[in-house]
């Protein structure tokens, strides 16, 4: 019965109850476009055959993609933010001070006991200032440096770990509640004949709920 009302209604293709494929006649049938005949939806050319109501074939609509949005500023290397600017990142805003680019003799009397950098390195110290400008009176954020990744004119890719410089002066390691201001140090080992740094921010940052946001910026250490 149903498939003589689909073939008076013009759909003339035979029925399966699995789906009508995409050149298919019945796809008009398939008002929700997922490819699938569902009961509702031959019930529907059913009533509106008895209703006398004619059904117009017409394709699913076609999706409209989601544009990507375009990067923004701090988002990618290319768009460091410039040396000595302040800009945000996450709850906190971050700004360059100052670069050291031979911090060694600083670092060597801060403690005694540290290594001199190896042959054809040098220590570089940047001084950052850092304000928890969009966080919570109740509960302080915690800042180090171990969120920064650096990378130079080589194009390498610099971590804290294993290119540190040891035990520096004025180091990050700070909670701050929102208004908090602490100003702090930075600092890598790096080749002597190496210049036009550019760092990467990239930490995670745990909500009330559990769940977790990832804060990454790029920004030029380099005047």
């Amino acid at each position: 019965m149903i498939g003589a009302v689909l073939a008076v209604a013009g759909f003339t293709s035979a029925f399966t109850p699995q789906a009508a494929t995409a050149d298919s006649g019945l796809k008009c049938v398939d008002a929700n476009g997922d490819g699938i005949l569902d009961l509702d939806e031959v019930f529907r050319v059913v009533d509106a055959y008895f209703d006398g109501t004619v059904i117009i074939p017409t394709a699913p609509p076609t999706p409209t993609p989601t544009p990507t949005p375009a990067p923004s500023q701090g988002d990618t290397r290319s768009l460091a933010w410039p040396y000595g600017e302040r800009f945000p990142v996450g709850i906190f805003d971050l700004q360059v001070i100052a670069v050291d680019t031979d911090a060694w003799p600083r670092i060597w009397a801060h403690n005694r006991q540290n290594d001199p950098p190896a042959e054809g390195k040098r220590f570089v110290m940047w001084t950052l200032e850092v304000e928890n400008a969009r966080g919570s009176f109740d509960e302080y954020e915690w800042f180090d440096d171990t969120e920064f990744d650096l990378v130079g004119s080589k194009n390498v890719h610099y971590s804290m770990w294993g290119n540190s410089c040891g035990s520096i002066p004025g180091y990050f390691n700070a909670g701050l509640y929102k208004g908090g201001v602490v100003t702090g140090n930075i600092c890598f080992s790096v080749p002597e004949d190496e210049t036009d740094f550019t760092f990467r921010y990239d930490a995670f940052r745990y909500l009330p709920d559990g769940e977790y946001e990832r804060d990454t910026v790029w920004f030029h250490g380099w005047p």
